[in-house]
């Protein structure tokens, strides 16, 4: 004879779990386990139902150790006890209990029971978004339903729905220095005009995970940025006298062996910016037996410091400058990184620090993360 069983692990946020979230930023779901059987076994299926309550519930508590656990036997037996305490009474607690079934997460198993052994397939889904989240599966025959539950458990553990919550730190420096010469020509003259570059940026980012993907934290960043382009022209150029030394010239070409053009530009800034609306997202691949964790920010500007943008003109006649503008600093900030670490089995400790080379900058990180 063929029976059938269906086990459906649902887990969901209470109130006083979102009140939990507030004022401690940590994740509290409460995980009801509920167990329904077909067939004509009635004896047998009622032992293997009491026997998934208790293989069951005591891996959710060991897979999943931010959350309480609840069986259905459980919630019965609670309702059964509200209806006797509130006999002749108006007042039941009977909507908290029911509450407790009302969640945003619902980790389902379907299993079912052949002459060859078991079948078993689960899922996690997030009703909020009302997604089917990492972590889908589908196992073939067994002999062993306990092996079967833990076996998919521990893979359905993998998902964030007991989120990693921690820290992370970032230190990036950049630095990228430059010196050249470019091929140029003025009035049929030629020659060779010099740039010189320094840019160089330091950005520090202190990142606390509060939820499955949510962080908030803040950057704090340096910057010390400059141009400086120099022509200079060497023969007898013709040239425009200015009177007074300044940039007021007078139609009036003179002879002039020199003329020297410099362009400069610098940036020199720091600052600092909080925000909460970084993503941090921890993915574990039992495959190669390692963890990811993804860090994400959208990219801001950062002002304060000073800039400034200059030209001067010099030549045999005169000397004046052209331009001169006077500003305030700026930095372009921004987060995308991706580092990992070998994962064991039931690790509940995420901690490291790695090294990001890069053939202009260099980026640590340092992260300690736990359940």
């Amino acid at each position: 004879m063929k029976a059938s069983l269906l086990l459906a692990v649902f887990i969901m946020l209470s109130a006083t779990s979102q009140r939990s979230i507030a004022q401690d930023g940590k994740v509290k779901p409460t995980i009801l386990i509920q167990v329904d059987m077909e067939g004509d076994d009635t004896l047998g299926m009622s032992k293997t139902t009491s026997n998934i309550y208790s293989r069951a519930k005591a891996l959710a508590k060991e897979y999943f150790p931010c959350a309480k656990v609840y069986t259905k036997e459980d919630l019965n037996a609670a309702i059964d006890a509200d209806r006797i305490r509130s006999l002749g009474s108006s007042e039941n607690n009977l909507d908290v209990i029911a509450a407790q079934m009302m969640g945003r997460y619902s980790l389902n198993f379907s299993v079912r029971k052949t002459d060859e052994g078991f079948n078993l397939k689960g899922n996690v889904i997030d009703h909020k978004k009302w997604d089917v989240m990492d972590g889908s599966f589908e196992m073939g025959a067994s002999n062993s339903l306990d092996d079967m539950i833990e076996r998919a458990i521990e893979r359905l553990s993998l998902t964030e729905v007991c989120p990693w919550i921690g820290t992370v730190s970032v230190t990036r420096k950049y630095k990228r220095d430059s010196s050249y010469s470019v091929p140029s020509s003025r009035n049929e003259i030629r020659f060779m005009a010099k740039i010189t570059s320094v840019n160089e940026q330091t950005d520090v980012w202190e990142f606390t995970k509060v939820g499955r993907t949510r962080a908030k934290g803040s950057v704090t960043t340096s910057c010390d940025r400059s141009n400086k382009e120099e022509r200079n022209v060497a023969g007898n150029i013709p040239c425009m006298r200015s009177p007074d030394g300044g940039c007021n010239i007078v139609d009036e070409l003179i002879p002039g062996t020199l003329e020297n053009i410099l362009v400069e530009s610098a940036n020199v800034c720091s600052g600092s910016l909080t925000f909460d609306d970084a993503k941090i997202e921890v993915t574990i691949d039992p495959k190669q037996g390692r963890y990811f964790i993804t860090v994400k920010q959208r990219g801001a500007m950062i002002a304060g410091g000073k800039s400034f943008e200059r030209e001067t003109f010099e030549n045999s006649c005169r000397k004046c400058v052209v331009r001169d503008v006077q500003g305030i600093g700026y930095a372009f900030v921004t987060a995308n990184w991706v580092v990992g670490d070998p994962y064991k089995k039931k690790q509940k400790v995420l901690k490291g620090r790695t090294p990001i080379p890069d053939e202009n900058e260099t980026v640590e990180v340092s992260w300690d993360l736990h359940k």
